[in-house]
């Protein structure tokens, strides 16, 4: 759960330029692919935790929307975080993505990793005690938050 704070509080605060010849749709069809693939390719059993939910595009951007989608694997999550973290930055790295790794704080832990570029705003991925997550932002497309909202 800290990794999903830690990820949300990250993407609030960016507002990429890519994206801006994207659809809503695209967006969010680009968003689910990258996160699915991503849990495939670490393999496990995963659920949909959260989304895709549609968001404003920050606090500038009324007439802009982002998706964002969070997918967890529980229990058997952090067994082996350095391999599943390799996994991902050479599936990330080769869509074009720059990773970074992470490290949380306190005296017990977790490593995750992070990207960003392409047409994703931020994807990280947490593999915490109790199971890991791969939470993604898509960029910005143009679009209505209330009306996409509404034919959901």
């Amino acid at each position: 759960m800290i990794g999903i704070i830690a990820i949300m509080a990250l993407t609030s605060c960016s507002s990429p330029p890519a994206g801006k010849d994207m659809t809503p749709s695209q967006a969010k069809k680009s968003i689910v692919d990258i996160v699915e693939r991503s849990a495939d390719a670490i393999g496990g059993d995963w659920q949909v935790y959260s989304g895709p939910a549609v968001e404003i595009c920050g606090e500038d951007a009324s007439d802009e929307v982002r998706y964002s989608y969070i997918m967890e694997r529980l229990a058997n999550g952090a067994a082996a975080p350095g391999s599943d973290i390799r996994k991902l930055k050479e599936l990330w790295r080769d869509e074009g993505l720059r990773t970074v790794d992470y490290r949380s704080g306190g005296s017990d832990p977790f490593l995750g990793v992070r990207g960003k570029g392409g047409r994703v705003t931020t994807i990280g991925f947490d593999a915490l005690p109790g199971g890991s997550t791969i939470t993604g932002t898509s960029t910005c497309a143009p679009g209505d938050l209330r009306e996409l909202r509404e034919q959901e």
